[in-house]
This record gives structure tokens, sequence and C-alpha cells, in this order.
């Protein structure tokens, strides 16, 4: 009985902390080569977005108030 036990309680704590981890993180970079670095590191394990669209210079580009909307509120 204990064993039946030990093992019920292993997986439901293995299906939580699976669950907990399920959802991706959301990261927010600002130029295209850090992008494109934090795909390659992340593998698919996080949702990665641009502040600087593809076409337009980071050097000339102007941050927008709607673009504050793209950065969830995270830690900085």
């Amino acid at each position: 009985m204990r064993a039946l036990t030990r093992i019920a309680l292993a997986t439901l704590l293995a299906n939580t902390a699976t669950s907990a981890f399920a959802e991706k993180l959301q990261v927010v970079t600002s130029i295209r080569p850090i992008h494109s670095l934090v795909e390659y590191i992340s593998q698919g394990h996080a949702d990665v977005s641009n502040l600087v669209p593809a076409n337009a210079s980071p050097h000339n580009y102007a941050l927008k108030p709607s673009d504050a909307k793209k950065a969830p509120k995270m830690p900085m």
C-alpha cells in the first residue's frame, strides 16, 4: 500500500511540475541580431518578439506608446 501511495504522489508531483513549465516565456528584444540569438538559444521554448521591425533601422527608430504594449510586465 505504501508503494502505491508513493507512486501516486510521485506521479502527481511530476504532472504538477510539468504543467507549471508548460507556458512559454515571453521575450521582447530590441534589435534583430538579439532576436535571432534569443530564438536560437530558446529552441522554441519562448515566444520572442522584436520591437524594431525587420525593415527599419534601429538608429532611426522611435519608440511608440503602442510598442510598450508589446512588452509584457516582467522584471528587467
